[in-house]
């Protein structure tokens, strides 16, 4: 039983609300186009985002496994599962894991692939493995040199919607580009926010965050843009005036949320109650921003 609960927390299932809600946006997009709408694959795509969630989580702890154990202001929100610095799991078998998870990942596209014809499918698969290689361990290990932010709005923000879309279309025409840009920002703001409170631990290991880089205070204000930024562009879309009969309705909880942000951002610093609850803001903000949309496309 212990064993299963320190597996458990290894796995950081909520952060799976990333990983979901872009896929599903992606397929529902597809059945907005006009295309047939398969619950199999849904089914296959979502398994495959369970499974890109865990190997994500599992090879991150492994590869910060340094940054970890110095982390003295980590939350639920970030700084790992805590399982290597706590002596619950060792690096080998999250390693396993890690590998293991990522061939499931893999093998996911393969029944939509040969039942549907989706030859891009592993290709779109693969790629969202890669960035986290990139992101995570030699020899690029882009969330050391500035760049890490830049691959999780990849990867979040593009490759996972992307792959959503493809299953279910076959193709990537129709697809619609300016919606999956009007959600960048969002990301973005989700990026930089979870990073916020490592930042005294980055600092230490020569970790180039985007807090590191830009201080504290000036990672908040790049949040709090960044998601006014997205609850706009979201009261720009067109198809808000149809979310419960009011577009209003579809702003309500991401702008709220954002002004929350706004008012916590003063005096959120690493190790503040302040600043766990500006990080769980901030990603509640993103995740329901993603929401309205699929409720959008739905």
């Amino acid at each position: 039983m212990r064993g299963s609960r320190m597996w458990l927390q290894a796995s950081r299932l909520p952060s799976q609300a990333y990983i979901c809600l872009p896929l599903l946006l992606g397929q529902l997009m597809a059945r907005s186009a006009g295309v047939g709408f398969s619950l199999s694959v849904l089914a296959w795509v979502q398994l495959f985002g369970l499974c890109i969630q865990l190997y994500i989580v599992y090879a991150n702890d492994v590869a910060d496994v340094e940054g970890d154990a110095l982390n003295r202001t980590f939350t639920l929100f970030s700084g790992g599962s805590r399982v290597i610095p706590d002596h619950l799991i060792s690096r080998d078998p999250l390693r396993r894991a890690a590998w293991t998870m990522a061939l499931a990942s893999l093998a996911c596209a393969l029944p939509v692939h040969l039942h549907a014809s989706r030859p891009l499918l592993p290709g779109l698969g693969l790629a969202a493995v890669l960035l986290l290689q990139l992101y995570s361990f030699p020899p690029v290990r882009l969330s050391y040199r500035g760049g890490g932010e830049v691959l999780q709005v990849l990867g979040t923000g593009v490759v996972l919607p992307l792959y959503g879309y493809y299953a279910q279309a076959g193709a990537l025409a129709g697809l619609p580009w300016l919606v999956v840009a009007m959600a960048l920002p969002a990301h973005a703001a989700c990026a930089v926010a979870t990073a916020i409170p490592d930042a005294p631990a980055d600092t230490a290991i020569g970790k180039h965050t985007a807090a590191v880089l830009l201080g504290v205070p000036g990672a908040r204000g790049l949040v709090v843009a960044l998601s006014a930024l997205a609850v706009a562009l979201l009261g720009c879309t067109p198809g808000l005036r149809s979310v419960g009969g009011a577009w209003t309705l579809g702003l309500a909880l991401p702008g709220a949320l954002c002004c929350l942000l706004l008012r916590l951002a003063p005096g959120a610093v690493p190790g503040s109650p302040r600043l766990t609850g500006f990080t769980a803001t901030a990603i509640g903000c993103t995740v329901s921003l993603n929401g309205v949309l699929c409720v959008i496309y739905g």
